[in-house]
């Protein structure tokens, strides 16, 4: 105190309290037995700020409020930047349309995928087979059922911004961020921004996936792969690039020969064979009509007859090869009514045959 007073409190007691009120001067409210209230004296000062150093606890505040702040800044952008490739405006009237005779393709999907830990599988199949719709189909049930893995989905098409290979290598370094891998700028030159990210995407499956780690799995899904190599042929080398331990390629795109070249069976594995994806069975369209046919159902039923024999389903089935597109066409007409179930023949004979038909319709 003022008078020089040792005021430390005995050892058998607790520790001397006090509250500082800054003004001129500063005031202290002293919670000792022998002093109520006293100015601050420069001893006093000293042994306040050795109990309680406010200043260096306010520094330490501001630290931390910046700091979440940055981290909160950051985690914005990122947000934002991995919003433009959730690429639900493909998913998400695939995931409400009906997904049927496929269920044996989905199944031989998902087997591939558990029962590897790195490579690439590749699904080929003719336009209007249904890739894609297939492709959202796996990603669903990979985000529903597989929580321990981490799921990257992209979706190539002609004429989107994102069909590019410095969109989707950005995507996938803003994977890697989420991830937890230290965030970075692609280069600006393609070949060093491809190297880049493919060092980048090796070192972050050897920190955060495997067993015991964040992930079990890291899981990369490509749709129209042909949709890009057309315009930007450099995805299929950094896949067949880029195969570590943990990384799994599931790719869809219809059979091109830059497919067979860059992505030889020997970087990977073709699901369905060469041929690719089968046509639907005829019970499989039969479920689609049924499904999908709305009010105009009982027509159909009606052509068809008590053991199941259906013309317009025969040639429906077999004329047009059952391609899933071909018959989203179908259905969307018929609900138009612009068939009649007792006329097959006014069918397009094919899915160019429809494209052409459309086109003479604009």
């Amino acid at each position: 105190d003022r008078a020089g007073k040792d005021l430390s409190a005995p050892e058998d007691l607790p520790v001397t309290l006090a509250y500082l009120r800054q003004g001129r001067p500063n005031e202290y409210t002293v919670f000792h037995p022998s002093i109520p209230k006293a100015y601050a004296t420069p001893p006093l000062h000293k042994a306040f700020e050795e109990q309680f150093p406010v200043e260096a606890w306010r520094d330490e505040v501001v630290a931390e409020l910046r700091s979440n702040e940055r981290l909160a800044e950051r985690e914005s952008k990122l947000k934002a930047g991995l919003l433009q490739y959730n690429f639900r405006d493909v998913t998400k009237a695939m995931l409400q349309d009906h997904f049927v005779g496929r269920e044996a393709e989905l199944g031989d999907c998902k087997h591939w995928l558990v029962q590897n830990s790195h490579g690439a599988a590749v699904v080929v199949g003719a336009p209007g087979s249904g890739k894609t719709a297939l492709a959202v189909h796996v990603a669903n049930e990979i985000q529903r059922y597989q929580g321990e893995w981490k799921l990257v989905r992209y979706f190539f098409k002609q004429g989107d911004h994102r069909c590019s290979v410095r969109a989707f290598l950005d995507a996938i370094r803003l994977n890697l961020e989420e991830m937890g891998f230290d965030a970075f700028e692609l280069p600006t030159s393609p070949r060093e921004a491809a190297d880049h990210v493919s060092h980048a995407l090796a070192s972050a499956v050897a920190s955060f996936v495997g067993s015991g780690k964040r992930y079990e799995k890291l899981v990369v899904i490509l749709d129209g792969i042909n949709e890009i190599g057309a315009t930007d042929p450099g995805v299929l080398p950094f896949v067949a690039s880029c195969q570590p331990e943990n990384l799994l390629w599931l790719l869809f795109s219809q059979p091109t020969e830059q497919l067979r070249s860059e992505l030889p069976e020997s970087k990977c594995t073709m699901l369905f064979g060469s041929h690719g994806l089968p046509p639907l069975g005829r019970e499989d369209v039969r479920s689609l009509l049924v499904s999908e046919l709305g009010p105009r159902l009982y027509e159909f039923l009606a052509e068809e007859s008590d053991d199941g024999r259906s013309r317009f389903l025969d040639v429906l089935a077999n004329r047009t090869r059952a391609l899933p597109l071909y018959l989203h066409y179908v259905l969307k007409d018929l609900a138009d009514g612009k068939f009649n179930f007792r006329c097959p023949h006014e069918l397009p004979k094919s899915l160019e045959d429809y494209y052409t038909r459309i086109l003479g319709e604009l």
